[in-house]
């Protein structure tokens, strides 16, 4: 398991998403593991208050099931520096 992000560095991660790309990703909070512990979400729009059809990515369904997650950061991460390059291919639909 070494590989893989644990929830502290996945944590980082979002807020580094989140800090370089400000404009389009948006910090949510969705509730509260039965642990107390926050349970987050990311929406990625340029315009989040506006109604739209949407895509929810779960990747963290399970505990310990670490390649859902990492899929899930892949697309974020493609996502982002796709949207970026202004690659309309990939983000046009969602923006």
């Amino acid at each position: 398991m070494q590989n893989y992000l644990n929830p502290e560095e996945l944590s980082i991660l979002f807020a580094s998403m989140q800090a370089e790309f400000p404009e389009i990703v948006t910090h949510v909070t969705i509730g509260r593991s039965v642990e107390g512990r926050e349970i987050s979400g990311y929406l990625f729009s340029a315009n989040p208050l506006e109604k739209r059809d949407s895509i929810l990515l779960n990747g963290a369904t399970h505990p310990r099931e670490l390649t859902g997650i990492s899929m899930i950061v892949w697309l974020m991460l493609r996502f982002l520096y796709s949207w970026e390059r202004k690659q309309t291919d990939i983000y046009s639909r969602l923006i």
